[in-house]
Order: structure tokens, then sequence, then C-alpha cells
């Protein structure tokens, strides 16, 4: 949405001429116009100051509108392309990260991601420029009180780079206590049947309690670490302010400056921390969206199921099936499967007995390439299954899990989840 972006900038620059314009018609009108009793100059200044408030406010409008729709785009198109990956990651991703853990990064983390956004730079760079521009006008009004303006400014920056590092740590243990929590509901609302079964119910209210309680910990000191900051900064602003203010009063008194000069200089000092400030709050903002886009990238980076092609595989008359040597473990040095071989005929029926932790669940996940062996191989009528179409093989398998899941849809959905044309 390049252009989008382009075109929030485009409004931004535009609506700087008039914030330039302003405080100088301003000046005019109190040093020059006022002075001279002209009641016809008067009216116009007056007409000029609200064509140019009028016009700035549309174009404010405007700008509102578009950087709200390329938020919502870019968003939008951001969870589409997450939640597209997370159906293609393999199945052992989803049983090594629990569900909060998902869920955080497609709901809470995305959320944040305003501070990375192509249009934040840009008006990153545009108030930069204004505050250039500001500087240089406050240097022509006064070179004394622009030099107090100036320290002050630099001392902003300097306040807000210090408190970087231990915002964007703070707001990744928010993040981190914010996907515990909602895992603990996530648990609490899927798990109930069990809960109420075993009576558990005070139990999991403790959990969800205790993982709630850390967020909030954690959210208060990161909240008390944001909130000093802008105090700190606040505080100093407004010492700045009447230093402004003393420092005018006492040239004004000596002749060497006017009411309008000093009234022109405020509203460009007022101008100029406007720009910092939008630019100090890109930083807070920044650290944020940086933790959150740290964890959707742990996702994002996590490579996906590869298909060996594109083809479309035939459903073939026969199935026989081969397992040669294969051994699998989900963790280093204990195997669940080791050097198992068998051959199973097509058209044969084979049940599968033993012990709870066998391996029994693991040998029927192997089949669909839910996991690969870790030696060994599989062939499907003499072919191995690494070399078949992915997507297509599991098209060829019918599968009744253990764990029923229904989705919320209708009966017939649900039946035919995985065969949408199947006749009623």
């Amino acid at each position: 949405y390049k252009k989008l972006a382009l075109l929030v900038a485009a409004l931004m620059l535009l609506g700087m001429p008039i914030s330039i314009a302003t405080p100088l018609l301003i000046k005019h009108l109190i040093d020059v116009v006022v002075p001279s009793g002209e009641q016809q100059r008067l009216l116009l200044v007056g007409a000029g100051l609200l064509g140019l408030t009028f016009l700035g406010q549309g174009l404010s409008y405007a700008n509102s509108l578009l950087n709200q729709r390329f938020h919502l785009l870019v968003l939008n198109r951001l969870r589409r392309h997450l939640y597209a990956h997370l159906l293609h990651l393999p199945f052992h991703f989803y049983t090594q990260h629990d569900t909060g853990y998902v869920m955080s990064r497609q709901r809470d983390d995305l959320k944040n991601l305003s501070g990375v956004m192509a249009d934040t730079f840009l008006r990153a760079a545009i108030n930069l420029l204004r505050a250039l521009i500001f500087i240089a006008l406050l240097f022509y009004l006064d070179v004394g009180l622009a030099a107090t303006g100036l320290v002050l400014t630099i001392v902003f920056f300097g306040a807000n780079l210090l408190f970087s590092r231990p915002l964007r740590k703070r707001n990744e243990a928010v993040q981190e206590a914010e996907a515990q929590t909602s895992t603990a509901l996530h648990e609490g609302v899927t798990g109930i049947r069990l809960i109420k079964a075993t009576a558990r119910e005070k139990f999991e209210l403790r959990r969800y309690v205790t993982a709630l309680s850390a967020y909030v910990r954690a959210s208060i000191r990161r909240d008390r670490l944001e909130i000093f900051s802008e105090e700190l900064i606040g505080m100093a602003a407004t010492a700045g302010v009447y230093s402004v203010v003393l420092v005018g009063s006492y040239r004004i008194m000596n002749g060497a400056s006017t009411f309008g000069n000093l009234f022109a200089f405020f509203m460009y000092l007022s101008n100029l921390f406007g720009a910092t400030g939008s630019l100090m709050r890109l930083n807070s903002n920044l650290q944020r969206a940086l933790s959150s886009l740290k964890r959707i990238y742990e996702v994002l980076d996590t490579p996906a199921e590869v298909s060996s092609t594109n083809a479309r595989a035939e459903a073939p008359p026969q199935c026989g099936l081969e397992f040669q040597n294969v051994s699998f473990q989900y963790i280093p040095e204990l195997a669940v499967l080791k050097n198992l071989s068998v051959k199973i005929p097509a058209g044969a029926q084979v049940a599968l007995v033993g012990p709870s932790g066998a391996g029994k669940t693991t040998f029927a996940h192997l089949i669909p390439r839910f996991y690969e062996p870790s030696t060994g191989r599989i062939l499907l009528n003499g072919q191995e299954l690494s070399a078949l179409p992915l997507f297509e093989l599991r098209r060829l398998i019918g599968i009744v899990p253990q764990d029923v899941f229904l989705f919320d849809r209708t009966i017939r959905e649900n039946i035919a989840y995985g065969n949408h044309v199947a006749e009623p």
C-alpha cells in the first residue's frame, strides 16, 4: 500500500505551510494591524486566519481517515499472511507450542505493529523536517530565545533515548505474560468438561488468577516507567516554557523584542514541541512494536511444510504400505519407534494393539507425514512418501481421529469436512 502511505505523507506536507504562515500572520496582526487601528486590515487578516484554520482542519481530517485506512489494510493483510503460514506449519509446531502462544501472536502482537509501518517512518521524516523549519524560524525571530528552545529540544531527545531499552524489555515481559493469560483462559474453556468432572474449578481459577496477576504486575512496571518518562519530559518542558517567558519578557522590557514577536515565537515553539513530541512517541511505539515483531517472526521464521511438487496425485486403485527400518523420536535419545519394518499389502485390514505409549499413534501419524521418520523409509506402492505431493497425499487418506473436534458450523459441514462435494 505504498501509494496510500505516500498520499498520507503528501497531505502532511500540504499542511506544513499553514503551520508556518499562521504565527507570522498573528505577529503581523499584533505588531502592525492593531497599532494602525485599520479595521479593514483587521478583518482581512482575520479572514485569512479563519481560512487557513478551515483548510488545515480539512487536510488533517483527510489525513486521519487515510491513515486509519492504511493501518487497517496493512494489519488485515498481515493477519491473512500469518494465519496462512500457521495453517502450513508442520504438526510438531503445535505439539511444542501451546494455544496461547499462537493466539497471542495473531491477536495481541499484530495490534502493536503500527509503530513499524511505512507511514510511521514517513511521518517521522516529515516531523523531523518540520522541527528543523521551526528551529530556523525561531532563530529568525529571536536568537537568544531560540537557543533556549533548542537546548530544551535536545534534553527531550536525550531523555527519550535513555528510556528506550528499558521500555522495550518491559514491553516484552508484558507480552509474554499476556500470552500466558491467554493460554490459561483457552485451556479453561476448552477443557471445561474435564474440569467439572474432576471438580477442579477452584484450581483452574487460581491458575488463571496467577497468570493474570503476573500480567498486571508486568503492565504496572511498564506503565510506571512510561509515565515517569513522560512526566519527567513534561516537567522539563514546563520549566523551559517558563524560562522562555521570563527571557522574552525581559527582552520586551528592554525594547529588544515585541509582544507579537513573543507570541509568534511561542506558537513556533509549541509546533516544535508537537513535532518533537511525535518523534518521541514514535520511539515508545517503536519499542513496543519491535517486541511484538520479534515474537511474530518467531512464527514466520518457522519453516512451513514442504511438498516435493505441485503436481496432483491420482488416486491409485490399490495402496500397499511398507516401513523399512523406520525410527522416530520426539526428543533426542528417546526413540518411540526403533528400526521398525513392516509390510502391509493392498486391501489388508490391520489393527495396532499395544499399551499406551507403545507408539501406535506415532505409527499412524507418520503415514500422512505429520512427522518425518528420523531414519528409514516409508513406501506407498513402492514410492517414498517424501517424493509424493504432500497435500495430495493427505487427500488420499481417510482419518477418524481419537479426539473429536467440532467446528462452529452446520452438522453437514462437520460430517463432510474432508469432502465438501459429498452428496447428502
